[in-house]
């Protein structure tokens, strides 16, 4: 069976992990449902967003661990100042 190669022009925006679930779509008589690569092409783009918000939910805690010992309006300010810094 002939290889399958994805020749769409405007994939190149859309990143690699979408071309990937078009080429399997595009496949005819693939032994992997379209189902397990469009959750493939989705967890590949979701990790590094999980990661980065994971990072910055242990900032802020550590954060407020750093001034827990200076009393609550030093916690407040942290905490204050985290919210308008990261959202």
């Amino acid at each position: 069976m002939a290889e399958f190669r994805l020749r769409d022009p405007n994939a190149g925006w859309r990143g690699p992990a979408v071309a990937v679930v078009a080429a399997k779509m595009g496949k005819m008589g693939t032994s992997e449902p379209v189902w397990k690569a469009e959750l493939r092409a989705m967890v590949v783009l979701a990790v590094p967003v999980v990661l980065s918000e994971l990072g910055w939910m242990a900032q802020g805690v550590v954060d407020t661990i750093m001034v827990g010992r200076l009393g609550p309006a030093a916690i407040g300010a942290v905490a204050l100042g985290n919210a308008v810094c990261y959202t």
